[in-house]
C-alpha cells in the first residue's frame, strides 16, 4: 500500500470509529503533535485511550475532504462533527517503512464568510 492509500486507510477506519484498526497503521514510535494545545500522543495505547475516552455529545464522524503529498508526506483536511459541531481539522502525516511514524494536528477554529464577498465566492461543500 503506497502513503496515500495508507492515510486513506486511516480515515477510513476513524470513520468507522474503529481506533484499533487505524492504530494498526501506525510505526511502533508513533507520536502525534498537538502545537496549539502543546500535547503530544505517544504511542498506539494512548492513540486509542484518548479517542474511545472523548466525551463528545455523539458518535464522532470523519468526512476525508482532501488528500495530498508525496511518498513521505501527506496532508489531509477533514470535516470532523462530533454529534454537536463540525470541526476542520488539518493533519500532517509523516510516513516511514510503510506506516505512520508521526502526525501533526491543527483544528482551526470555522468561522462565517463576511457578506461583502457573497458575490463572488461559493461555499465548499465539504
Amino acid at each position: 500500500m503506497n502513503a496515500k492509500e495508507l492515510v486513506s486507510a486511516f480515515w477510513q477506519a476513524m470513520a468507522r470509529c474503529d481506533y484499533d484498526t487505524a492504530a494498526t497503521l501506525f510505526a511502533d514510535d508513533y507520536v502525534c503533535d498537538c502545537p496549539q494545545t502543546r500535547e503530544q500522543i505517544v504511542g498506539r495505547d494512548n492513540f486509542i485511550g484518548l479517542h474511545k475516552s472523548n466525551p463528545a455529545p455523539g458518535p464522532m464522524q470523519f468526512l476525508l475532504c482532501r488528500l495530498q503529498g508525496d511518498d513521505e508526506k501527506i496532508f489531509t483536511e477533514v470535516a470532523v462533527n462530533d454529534g454537536e459541531r463540525l470541526f476542520r481539522m488539518l493533519t500532517f502525516h509523516y510516513i516511514a517503512d510503510g506506516k505512520i511514524a508521526r502526525q501533526v494536528e491543527y483544528w482551526p477554529e470555522d468561522y462565517p464568510p463576511p457578506d461583502w464577498r457573497r458575490e463572488w465566492v461559493d461555499l465548499e461543500p465539504c
